[in-house]
């Protein structure tokens, strides 16, 4: 009997010294922190203590890693490789933009625009957000309002990344730029993109870079003034169009 309890005495103790075992740490986030396993693993957190009136509870779905006993110098240099990771929240985009086409005479050019998309991020895979943009096409100008879904394809220090969106863009009337055309109606139509890019993680924010196809659909109505033999004459002209470019996107997210 007293055998027995010897052995149940010396597991026990193997069982706390393991407990109280220091250990290292390292979270989802890159961070690495050093302190005594005060409880072990057996519920969807862990205790470490760092002194005598200092302890801090972490969750499990927190934590990459947990070292016992002497840390590897690789995996220590591994592990401080930290850098930005999407977690779940509210997410800001914001982005400068070249576009890639042609004017009607079929003459190519490049135009500019600025865009910014807020939302929120159900993780590094998946977000949902709202944006706003000022595009310019030639003598005109076209504000979007629209829906966007992206995310990470992989999660690395430069990740891989997709977005797609789709809403309105609301065209403003051209100023009058030759004394014979006299802009009437400009409306704007759908407005919709799509492409893939990297994402260059940095400490706490990111730089991105994609490229991606637009199409805006727009509706003018203007009057040429002209002049022949017979005098002075009006043309009315009522025009679709549908604009194609090829987007270069250059933003910063956190």
């Amino acid at each position: 009997m007293r055998i027995i309890w010897i052995i149940l005495l010396l597991f026990m103790s193997c069982v706390t010294l393991h407990a109280q075992q220091k250990v290292n740490v390292v979270l989802k986030n890159g961070k690495i922190v050093y302190g005594t396993l005060v409880n072990s693993v057996f519920e969807d957190f862990i205790t470490l203590e760092y002194s005598a009136l200092d302890r801090e509870n972490i969750p499990l779905n927190k934590i990459s890693s947990i070292h016992f006993g002497k840390y590897q110098a690789k995996e220590v240099e591994e592990a401080n490789k930290a850098f930005f990771r999407r977690e779940r929240g509210f997410f800001h985009d914001i982005n400068f933009q070249l576009l890639f086409g042609q004017d009607s005479e079929g003459y190519g050019y490049t135009n500019v625009s600025f865009h910014t998309v807020n939302g929120f991020a159900f993780g590094p895979r998946l977000m949902l957000g709202g944006g706003v943009g000022l595009d310019k096409y030639g003598d005109f100008m076209v504000t979007p309002l629209y829906a966007s879904i992206r995310g990470l394809i992989i999660e690395r220090k430069v990740s891989p990344y997709y977005y797609f969106n789709g809403g309105w863009g609301f065209m403003w009337k051209p100023k009058d730029q030759v004394d014979w055309i006299d802009y009437q109606e400009a409306d704007g139509g759908y407005h919709l993109q799509g492409g893939l890019g990297y994402q260059i993680n940095m400490k706490a924010s990111a730089l991105t870079l994609s490229a991606g196809y637009r199409l805006q659909k727009t509706h003018m109505t203007y009057i040429m003034n002209g002049w022949d033999w017979g005098g002075a004459t009006e043309t009315v002209i009522d025009e679709d169009r549908l604009l194609r470019r090829f987007v270069l996107s250059f933003g910063y997210t956190f």
